[in-house]
């Protein structure tokens, strides 16, 4: 059972009974696989359950679970790219999200990855993570900026 405590906690009661606050869910695969392989962990990061499918869950736990992960899970979507601001690394990219125009600097070439065919995720200085779920959509000045780096 999952459910949310007075202070906004995310709860986990186990088979045995036994209530483990504070958990934090994890999805093993977040851009390929959504809605399998969720990990249920301790806030240490030890792992108490695997939900194998979302659909395995009762509504009521699926829903909380599902907006725990929203939360957690804030990942814009890079939809232009204006300019990066050199070719070496650490740059600075100023780009159009599914959120709005922002800036983000970018450490090292290992930062950026390639997801599938067409996609790619780029992790800022912060850790914060940025999406492109299709280059081809792209127009060529923001696929020229993503290309270099892949």
């Amino acid at each position: 059972m999952l459910t949310h405590n007075a202070f906004g906690k995310l709860v986990y009661v186990d088979p045995a009974g036994v209530e483990h606050v504070g958990i934090v869910p994890v999805r093993a695969f977040p851009f390929s696989d959504r809605d399998r392989w969720i990990s249920l962990c301790e806030p240490s990061g030890r792992e108490l359950r695997l939900i194998e499918n979302l659909t395995e869950l009762p509504e009521a736990a699926r829903r909380t679970l599902l907006d725990e992960l929203a939360n957690r899970e804030f990942v814009p979507a890079i939809a232009k790219v204006f300019s990066v601001s050199s070719e070496t690394e650490p740059c600075e990219w100023d780009v159009e999200t599914d959120h709005g125009r922002t800036k983000f600097v970018m450490k090292n070439e290992e930062d950026i990855r390639r997801l599938g065919s067409h996609g790619a995720s780029i992790t800022d200085a912060h850790g914060l993570r940025f999406v492109i779920h299709d280059m081809r959509k792209l127009d060529a000045h923001s696929r020229r900026f993503v290309e270099w780096y892949l």
